[in-house]
């Protein structure tokens, strides 16, 4: 009877921590198509509210909300964001968090600009992002670039929901200061 009671508490433990870990990545599903849609849409300044809020103690969110504006007033815009894989949430003290892998299409328009201009940026974006994810639509002036990156999903207890940091190599020092360590070593 004893073991009977054990094996009962044991299986419903295991199956509550089971249906979290579905619920949570049905909420990251969730949250990510919502920020997509703002992206894709061009409401860079809405998306902002799905970036990890600790962010803007190290870069003011009027200094990125400029940035993104002069983005869209460059003719950038995104396009098919997919999200193509989701890692397991792990936990650190009280926060969530998963890493996601995601690729969109980033077009760039430059109505006016020679073919020369062009080719130029369209060399300068295939040195960042590779000959075959660049390609030229001369006819329409425009670019059309496939990318693919990371980003960290998190939902911390002192902010509302599933909160976006990306994971650039660059910004390697800005995690340090935002992110556990064993979050950056598990992820």
């Amino acid at each position: 009877m004893k073991n009977t009671l054990y094996l009962l508490l044991l299986a419903g433990l295991l199956f509550g921590s089971g249906a979290t870990a579905q619920s949570d990545q049905k909420q990251i599903k969730e949250t990510l198509k919502s920020y997509f849609a703002l992206l894709e849409k061009n409401e860079m300044i809405k998306s902002l509210d799905y970036l990890y809020p600790k962010f803007f103690e190290i870069v003011p969110r009027k200094q990125i909300e400029k940035s993104m504006n002069g983005v869209r007033n460059r003719g950038i815009s995104f396009q098919s964001p997919l999200l193509t894989s989701l890692s397991d949430v792990i936990q650190v003290n009280q926060a969530k968090y998963a890493l996601a892998a995601y690729t969109f299409k980033l077009l760039v328009k430059k109505k006016g600009k020679s073919k020369v201009a062009l080719q130029d940026l369209a060399s300068f974006f295939q040195q960042v992002y590779g000959n075959n994810n660049v390609s030229l639509d001369q006819a329409n002036q425009q670019l059309v670039i496939q990318t693919k990156g990371e980003m960290y999903v998190i939902n911390d207890p002192a902010y509302q929901g599933w909160k976006v940091l990306e994971k650039k190599k660059e910004e390697h020092k800005v995690l340090n200061k935002l992110l556990p360590k064993e979050v950056l070593e598990k992820l």
